[in-house]
C-alpha cells in the first residue's frame, strides 16, 4: 500500500475492517473460512516465492560450477538480483520477541501466585504458563518466541506490572490473570499464533524490502504491500473480539462485576498514580539533592494511605466512555468492553488495594525493595543532573525576573523567561511572558505555538486560534498544531472538527514525507537553477572546497523542488584528479560537517552520475 495519502489509506483501512467485523459479528463461521484462505493464500505465496528463489539461486551456482569462467558474470548478474530478495524472505521467517525487562519469579517464592495461575490455566482449559515476569509497568500480556515456524508447544511468557499489585484488591488481579490467559485457550491461542506469525512475517518482509534493492522491491514489493495491509485490516476486528472473549473468560472465573471495575481501574489508576504520585515525585529532583530511594515500596505505602477520591476518579471516567474507537487500537473501547456484561453502568470501584500481600505474602517486600534498587541505579544520575540544572535554572529565572520588573530585559531574555517559568513554576505562570513576547514578535509562530500548546492543556478554546496563528506563520508546524487540536477536540467531544484536523494532520505529514523523499534523491530530470547565496557563503564554500584535499574541481546549484520551495535544496558537486587514490567517503563526510550553513545538502561525484553532472554544472557556480 503506497503511502502518499494517510487520509486515503486509513480510510480504506477503517472501511475494510468494518466490513470484517460485520462479517465476523453475522456470520462467524464464513468469516474463519474465509481467514483461513487468506491465510493459506500468504502462506503460500510466501513459501511459494521462497522456494522458487531457493531453486534459482541454486541452479544459477550449479550452471556456473558447470561452465567456469564464461559464465561468471552472468550468475554475478543473476545472483544480484535473487540473494537480495532471498535474504529478505530469510529474515522475514524468524520471528522473535524480546523479552520484556523486568523480575523473573519462581514457584518456590511466591507459591500463592503460582497456584492461582495453574488453578485458572486448568478451569479454562489454557496453556502452561512457562515463565513469570513482573515488571515496572502497570499493564499485563502474555507473550512467546515463534522462531522459524509456530512451535508445536509455544513456550509462554506471562507478565505483571509491580503497580497492579499495589493498587489492586486479589479479585481484580485474579481478573487480570484470567483474562491474560483467557488469550491462550486451545482455538483462541493456535489462532492467534497462526494470525500474529503470518502478520509478522509480510511485516518484516515489508521492513527488510526497504533496505535491499531496487529489484527485491519490484518483484516482491507490490504484493507484499498489498496483501499485508489488507490482511492486517481483515484480522483487526478479530483482535477486539479476542478481547471480549477474554473479558467473558474472566467474568467466569471472577464476576461479570469484578471484570467491570476492574477494567475501569486499569483505564483510571494508571492516570492518577502519574498525576498524583510520579509526577510530585519527579519534581522532587530539582529540590532536594538526594535522590527518592523507596519509589515502589513509596508507591505501594501512598496508595493505602491515601485512596483516590470518587471525584477524582470520575474526571477521567466520563472521558473514557466517550471515547470511541474507530479501529485505531487493538483494544476495543472501555464502554465497548464493558456494555457487554450490562446495559446501565453502575459504578463500583472495588476493595483495597491488598493483592501484593495477598498473593506474594512476604515476598512482596523482598520484589518492591529490589525495584527500589534498580530505580535507584537507573535514576540516580539523571537525578543528580536535574538537580544541578534546577538550581541553575531558578538562579537564572530569578535574574531574568528582576531585569523584567526593571523592564530591561531584551527579546530574547523575555523568551527565555517565558520558558523557564514555565519549566520551573508551571505553565498558568509562563502565559504572561508568552503574551507579552507575542506582543513584540507579532511574526514568531514559536510564541503562538506555546501559547496554544499551554491555553489547550487547560481545556482551554482559545488555543485553537494560537495555533491556527501558528499554522499560517510556518506550515512546518501545521501537522504538530492539527495533532493537538484533534486530540483537544476529541475530549470535547466534537467529532466533526476533530475529523477535520485529524485530516489536516494527516495531509501535512503526507506534504512533509513528499518534501523529504524529493529532497533525498537526485534524478537527470530534475531541474536545476542557480544557488543564490550570498557572497559571505560563497567565500565560506571556496575556503571550505580549497581546504578538503582530494578534491579537484567544485561547484554548487540548487534543485528545483515543489514541495515547500522555501526550504531550498542544495547540491555540491566535485570531481578528483584522475587516477587519484582518495577516500570519498571522507571527503562527503567533511562537506557535510563544514557546510552545514546550507540547508538539505546533496553531494554529487562526477564519475558516479555522469548525466546528472553534466546538466547540472551548467547552471552551476564553480567554488574551485
Amino acid at each position: 500500500m503506497d503511502n502518499q495519502n494517510r487520509t486515503k489509506e486509513r480510510e480504506l483501512f477503517e472501511k475494510l475492517a468494518s466490513k470484517s467485523k460485520l462479517l465476523l459479528k453475522n456470520y462467524p463461521r464464513l468469516y474463519f473460512v474465509k481467514l483461513f484462505l487468506f491465510i493459506t493464500f500468504g502462506a503460500g505465496y510466501f513459501f511459494g516465492v521462497f522456494s522458487l528463489h531457493l531453486i534459482l539461486i541454486l541452479i544459477t551456482l550449479l550452471w556456473g560450477y558447470a561452465w567456469g569462467v564464461s559464465s561468471t558474470l552472468w550468475v554475478i548478474i543473476f545472483l544480484s538480483i535473487l540473494v537480495p530478495c532471498f535474504i529478505s524472505l530469510l529474515r522475514a521467517l524468524h520471528i522473535t520477541f524480546d523479552d520484556s525487562p523486568g523480575l523473573p519469579v519462581s514457584n518456590e517464592q511466591i507459591p500463592e501466585l503460582f497456584k492461582e495461575i495453574n488453578s485458572i490455566q486448568k478451569k479454562i482449559g489454557a496453556f502452561q504458563i512457562k515463565k513469570l515476569i513482573i515488571t515496572q509497568d502497570f499493564n499485563a500480556c502474555v507473550y512467546y518466541n515463534l522462531g522459524l515456524l509456530v512451535s508445536i508447544k509455544p513456550k509462554f511468557t506471562l507478565s505483571l506490572g509491580l503497580p497492579l499489585f499495589a493498587a489492586l484488591s486479589p479479585e481484580q488481579l485474579r481478573m487480570i490473570i484470567s483474562h491474560e490467559l483467557g488469550h491462550l485457550t486451545q482455538f483462541r491461542s493456535r489462532l492467534n499464533l497462526t494470525t500474529t506469525y503470518v502478520s509478522q512475517i509480510f511485516s518484516k518482509l515489508k521492513d527488510s524490502l526497504e533496505s535491499q534493492g531496487k529489484w527485491a522491491r519490484i518483484v516482491l514489493g507490490l504484493f507484499v504491500n498489498w496483501y499485508s495491509f489488507r490482511f492486517f485490516a481483515f484480522i483487526f476486528p478479530l483482535a477486539h473480539e479476542n478481547e471480549s472473549n477474554a473479558d467473558r473468560v474472566a467474568s467466569e472465573i471472577t464476576s461479570a462485576k469484578i471484570v467491570t471495575e476492574t477494567l475501569v481501574q486499569a483505564e483510571i489508576e494508571p492516570i492518577l498514580i502519574e498525576e498524583y504520585y510520579w509526577e510530585p515525585l519527579f519534581k522532587k529532583a530539582g529540590l532536594q539533592k538526594d535522590i527518592i530511594i523507596n519509589p515502589y515500596s513509596g508507591l505501594n505505602e501512598f496508595l493505602k494511605k491515601y485512596p483516590f477520591s470518587q471525584d477524582q476518579k470520575y474526571k477521567y471516567f466520563f472521558r473514557f466512555l466517550k471515547q470511541e474507537n474507530k479501529f485505531s487500537s487493538l483494544h476495543p473501547t472501555l464502554h465497548e468492553r464493558i456494555k457487554q456484561f450490562s446495559k446501565t453502568i453502575k459504578m463500583d470501584w472495588g476493595g483495597e488495594p491488598n493483592a501484593g500481600e495477598f498473593f506474594m505474602k512476604s515476598y512482596y517486600s523482598v520484589i518492591l525493595s529490589e525495584f527500589d534498587k534498580q530505580w535507584i541505579e537507573e535514576f540516580s544520575s539523571d537525578w543528580k543532573n536535574q538537580f544541578e540544572y534546577s538550581q541553575n535554572s531558578s538562579k537564572r529565572l530569578q535574574n531574568l525576573q528582576n531585569k523584567y520588573d526593571k523592564n530591561l530585559q531584551s527579546d530574547n531574555e523575555l523568551w527565555e523567561l517565558a520558558q523557564l517559568t514555565e519549566e520551573v513554576k508551571s505553565k498558568e505562570d509562563s502565559i504572561p511572558y508568552y503574551l507579552h513576547y507575542l506582543e513584540i514578535n507579532n511574526d514568531d509562530p514559536d510564541a503562538s505555538f506555546a501559547l496554544g500548546r499551554i491555553y489547550l492543556s487547560k481545556n482551554d478554546p482559545k488555543g485553537v486560534s494560537f495555533l491556527e496563528t501558528t499554522m499560517k506563520l510556518d506550515r512546518f508546524f501545521t501537522a504538530s498544531c492539527c495533532q493537538l487540536c484533534h486530540g483537544f477536540f476529541l475530549t470535547q467531544d466534537n467529532k466533526k472538527l476533530a475529523e477535520y484536523y485529524l485530516i489536516r494532520h494527516e495531509n501535512a505529514l503526507d506534504d512533509i514525507e513528499n518534501a523529504v523523499n524529493e529532497r533525498e534523491k537526485i534524478h537527470h530530470k530534475d531541474k536545476f537553477i542557480l544557488p543564490m547565496i550570498s557572497e559571505k557563503q560563497m567565500r565560506q564554500l571556496k575556503s571550505i572546497a580549497n581546504e578538503i584535499s582530494g578534491i579537484k574541481c567544485a561547484w554548487v546549484c540548487r534543485k528545483k523542488v515543489k514541495n515547500f520551495p522555501e526550504e531550498k535544496c542544495y547540491i555540491i558537486l566535485y570531481s578528483t584528479r584522475l587516477l587519484s587514490f582518495v577516500n570519498l567517503d571522507k571527503i562527503e563526510d567533511q562537506l557535510r560537517e563544514k557546510v552545514g550553513f546550507l540547508e538539505n545538502l546533496q553531494i554529487i561525484y562526477e564519475p558516479y552520475d555522469r548525466k546528472i553532472f553534466k546538466k547540472a554544472i551548467k547552471i552551476s557556480e564553480k567554488i574551485k
